[in-house]
């Protein structure tokens, strides 16, 4: 499709979702990381105290745009794919959707190459103390992405 129309890439709604925990420790099943070499690094957690949220981010929806879901199991749900259609008709990009992800596509987008990494950055630069206070943070951490 991008030969087609070489400006595809700026009708695309991207959209994502990653974990935000009291302790700042990152999943590294939603992370990436590239080096030349590789570091041997270990993290010591303790998971019995760790606590947390999901957050997802969508943009606002234009007429002229192709809504992309990322390949999670769950988007694959037919009741999903069937929500999408109503919404987007033909113009959406999901692993079975009328304009499929590629094959052994890494399912990464711009926000895991730039956003996730800098809210997380603003959010525990002052250490969560409960659920609520990281909602407020990441929340705070998001206007402050509207100002710049």
């Amino acid at each position: 499709m991008s030969e087609d129309d070489p400006l595809l890439i700026n009708h695309i709604l991207w959209t994502d979702e990653s974990k935000f925990t009291n302790n700042g420790i990152l999943n590294k099943q939603n992370n990436l990381y590239w080096s030349n070499e590789n570091p041997h690094c270990t993290v010591p957690t303790n998971f019995q105290t760790c606590w947390g949220t999901n957050v997802g981010l969508i943009g606002d929806v234009c007429r002229n745009i192709y809504y992309q879901q990322d390949g999670a199991p769950a988007h694959n749900a037919r009741i999903v794919q069937e929500l999408l259609r109503v919404r987007f008709g033909e113009k959406f990009i999901a692993t079975h959707g009328p304009v499929e992800w590629p094959p052994r596509s890494p399912d990464l987008t711009p926000l895991d190459f730039f956003l996730w990494g800098h809210l997380k950055n603003v959010v525990y630069t002052d250490p969560p103390i409960n659920i609520q206070d990281l909602k407020n943070k990441i929340t705070h951490a998001c206007y402050l992405l509207n100002e710049n």
